[in-house]
């Protein structure tokens, strides 16, 4: 992990809780601060409480505010979070940017290092 002033806070978001329990614990190890959300509704909320984010981890497909809405008003709110994605499904490439600013995509299932490399390319 780089080297940084502050802890690097993520938001995670799935609604299945088996990811968001393995996220937590993974992202613990690399002295992350974790924040966990099971739906686009409830992300929205925290975000709004618990400033600043750095780095919105949410699968695409939920119910409800799904992942790239929940983007889209993020990044409108806080330009400066970065957003990672992940899915079972492929990410069509027009999804690469959102609003101007660039996303990363990361297909499930995930080897624990690749996470961890695509989590530190997109917070810098």
């Amino acid at each position: 992990m780089i080297d940084r002033k502050h802890p690097i806070t993520v938001l995670v978001v799935d609604d299945d809780p088996a990811i968001l329990d393995f996220l937590k614990e993974l992202l613990a190890e690399y002295e992350y601060q974790t924040i966990l959300a099971s739906s686009g509704e409830e992300a929205l909320e925290i975000a709004a409480n618990h400033p600043p984010i750095d780095l919105l981890l949410t699968d695409i497909k939920m119910p409800g505010i799904n992942g790239i809405t929940l983007a889209k008003q993020l990044l409108a709110l806080y330009p400066m979070i970065k957003v990672l994605f992940m899915s079972a499904f492929s990410l069509p490439t027009t999804l690469y940017s959102i609003a101007g600013h660039k996303v990363s995509f990361l297909q499930k299932p995930f080897p624990v290092d690749t996470i961890i490399a695509k989590m530190e390319a997109a917070l810098n």
